[in-house]
């Protein structure tokens, strides 16, 4: 029987480079669930979700009630961060 791992580095591995390095500058070993990353806009926007989100230092991206999320968008062949806020778990 195989077992998926639900921690896939491909979850990191598959976001567009801006984005990979944003997070390996946070976190050296990151690793995420699938719902991590959500694609809208045929991938021109991209939401992600750090409640399925692990890194040693987890504790700078949630707290009990809340966790940070960002928006980045596709603009000008690039993608950007245009939105970082703190949302409850499940938003």
């Amino acid at each position: 029987m195989h077992s998926e791992d639900r921690y896939n580095p491909q979850h990191i591995d598959s976001l567009p480079p801006e984005i990979r390095n944003a997070i390996y500058h946070r976190c050296s070993t990151p690793r995420a669930l699938h719902p991590f990353a959500s694609y809208f806009d045929n991938s021109q926007r991209i939401v992600l979700h750090f409640e399925h989100f692990y890194c040693d230092q987890r504790h700078t991206f949630c707290n009990p009630s809340v966790c940070l999320h960002q928006v980045w968008v596709f603009v000008g062949g690039h993608y950007r961060l245009v939105r970082s806020f703190y949302a409850p778990v499940g938003d």
